[in-house]
């Protein structure tokens, strides 16, 4: 979090923007879905970033009740200066781990969010 706070985005709002880079046109229901969450939360996620000018909402042309999200230029610049630093970061960890550490740490990382997602 500190090597991103000047740039004010939380690490929910990185995976959101990171979903919509790779799906654009997501409707939120479907977004809603993948991140497991009620559709109320993630609209109101969605609308602070529409609000920041990074997202643009607009009726899906397939079927009018669900809103269809993309990136607008600003929300693709601040993701890819987002991943610049966690790419930047993620150096700077493989240079203290010793080797097999980084395997072995993301294994013990998998098993404890598959216990917590139980």
């Amino acid at each position: 979090m500190a090597s991103i706070a000047d740039l004010k985005v939380t690490p929910g709002e990185y995976g959101l923007l990171t979903m919509l880079d790779v799906n654009p046109g997501i409707s939120q229901v479907n977004l809603a879905a993948v991140y497991k969450l009620d559709k109320s939360t993630l609209s109101l996620a969605v609308g602070r970033l529409v609000k920041r000018g990074l997202v643009h909402r607009t009726r899906s042309r397939e079927d009018e009740r669900y809103y269809a999200l993309r990136l607008l230029p600003a929300g693709r610049l601040l993701l890819q200066r987002v991943r610049e630093r966690a790419e930047a970061q993620e150096r700077t960890m493989d240079a203290v781990l010793h080797r097999g550490e980084r395997r072995h740490l993301l294994s013990m990382l998998q098993r404890i969010s598959r216990a917590l997602d139980r």
